[in-house]
């Protein structure tokens, strides 16, 4: 991504995560888990997002010993912001290469698989 929103794929997947979240908030473990980073990835990235105001890191009450990294309205303003220029990515990368017939059938798939609660919250 570029310019345009100002933030990477990477920190736009942590805070869609986090939006999606109960509460808007995931454990550091569960989070990783999530956006498929290591966990010493996804500290270094949760450290430079709580920098950029986009989250904050807040003590785990049940295990003192882990936090929940949390979002911010900020951080819900940048995800928000960024998906124009995502969805114009993935039409670049993705739906470009989809006849009409095979959007409309992929589209259709893909809703049934949304309503039958698999796909659980999807917020774009």
């Amino acid at each position: 991504m570029g310019e345009a929103c100002e933030i990477g794929l990477d920190t736009y997947e942590v805070l869609l995560s986090l939006e999606q979240a109960p509460q808007h908030r995931l454990t550091m473990g569960a989070l990783a888990d999530t956006v498929m980073l290591s966990p010493s990835g996804v500290t270094r990235l949760v450290d430079r997002l709580q920098r950029d105001g986009y989250l904050e890191r807040v003590c785990n009450p049940a295990d003192k010993r882990s936090f929940y990294a949390v979002l911010t309205p900020s951080g819900l303003a940048a995800r928000k912001k960024a998906w124009p220029t995502v969805q114009e990515c993935i039409g670049e990368a993705f739906a470009s290469k989809l006849s009409e017939q095979e959007a409309e059938m992929l589209t259709k798939l893909l809703l049934r698989f949304v309503k039958s609660g698999v796909g659980a919250k999807v917020y774009l």
